[in-house]
């Protein structure tokens, strides 16, 4: 019969550890210690008891509190993006403080475990909710594991994680290959039907078809090295053949994302997409939905951000003294000769 990670770890001793040194790192933490009693012996013994029967061990977690429910028990707590970053990061330093008494493996489930669990206990978003995903946060010690190769030649940083990546709409493509298509053709019927082009049928598929279709390729390979990265921490635009160009846009640079749609191009759901920065805008590309794409990036952009204005607040408007600027002629010329 094979082991379970309870009886590996060394029993109830290991959880005890890794709770006690969890909740000291809660003690610590701004933003989770105020979602805990002052008291934290009933929070170290109920995680410990879970834990220990989640891995394998008795089941007294649930002789006294019953099934877990976890999502239920964190309803009543606001868990947002950064308290369930914060709470990672002290589940890591807990893991960390433990890590001798693992195998690579053991330390690999555990790791997974609780980055599952964190995700799914989430509760709170802060808009467009269908655009955000559930994530490992960017400042998690265990994130190398399964995060450390995510971008080639160094575009992204370590920890970084993608949320899209897209090519934009293809531009000055579809008329070479038209053309391309249309001269094969007109040289193959011509060589069908006159002596003279079918025998130098070959010359002129290399005379004139073969600059077409260098162009074509070209002009594909242009349009496929377009990229548009949408991080969480920032907005990679890339593209080029013989120069390759990079701009890399910060999140917290961005003021605003628009959409540029002429009435055809509404139909087709297709439009230039701009990010309204300081400086001013910045293009970046002719994409299909554009529409999903701003929402995307304003998700990750208000992530974490708080409205210090109530929603019920009510903005009223005095109209000035329309007199204050008014000139009188009369009054000014009796005034001048008092």
């Amino acid at each position: 019969m094979e082991e379970s990670l309870f009886e590996l770890v060394g029993g109830e001793a290991f959880f005890e550890q890794l709770v006690n040194a969890f909740y000291d790192a809660v003690e610590l933490d701004a933003t989770l210690r105020p979602m805990y009693p002052e008291d934290l012996t009933g929070p170290r013994r109920h995680l410990t008891l879970f834990l220990v029967q989640y891995w394998g061990g008795p089941g007294t977690y649930q002789e006294e509190r019953g099934h877990p429910r976890l999502r239920m028990r964190h309803v009543p707590f606001r868990i947002t993006k950064s308290a369930r970053d914060a709470w990672l990061v002290a589940m890591g330093s807990a893991l960390s403080s433990v890590r001798d008494q693992l195998s690579d493996e053991q330390y690999e489930e555990l790791t997974s475990y609780f980055l599952m669990a964190a995700d799914q206990l989430r509760n709170v978003y802060v808009r467009h909710r269908g655009a955000l995903t559930t994530r490992p946060p960017r400042n998690l010690v265990v994130n190398s594991l399964r995060w450390k190769d995510m971008g080639r030649r160094g575009l992204f940083r370590e920890g970084e994680v993608t949320v899209i990546t897209i090519t934009p709409v293809s531009r000055g493509v579809v008329r070479p290959v038209l053309v391309t298509m249309t001269t094969i053709a007109l040289i193959v019927v011509g060589a069908s039907r006159y002596s003279l082009v079918h025998r130098f049928e070959e010359w002129l598929v290399l005379i004139f078809v073969g600059p077409l279709a260098f162009v074509t390729l070209t002009r594909v390979w242009r349009w496929r090295s377009h990229k548009v990265h949408v991080t969480n921490d920032r907005v990679i635009i890339e593209g080029g053949v013989l120069r390759h160009q990079r701009t890399s846009i910060e999140m917290r640079d961005v003021l605003a994302t628009r959409v540029d749609q002429r009435v055809s191009e509404r139909l087709t759901r297709r439009g230039y997409v701009y990010l309204e920065m300081s400086a001013g805008p910045i293009a970046v590309g002719f994409v299909r939905h554009p529409s999903a794409l701003c929402r995307l990036i304003d998700a990750e952009r208000l992530v974490g951000e708080s409205y210090s204005v109530p929603m019920d607040t009510v903005f009223t408007y005095e109209d000035p003294d329309p007199y204050l600027l008014e000139v009188r002629p009369d009054e000014w010329q009796r005034r001048r000769h008092e």
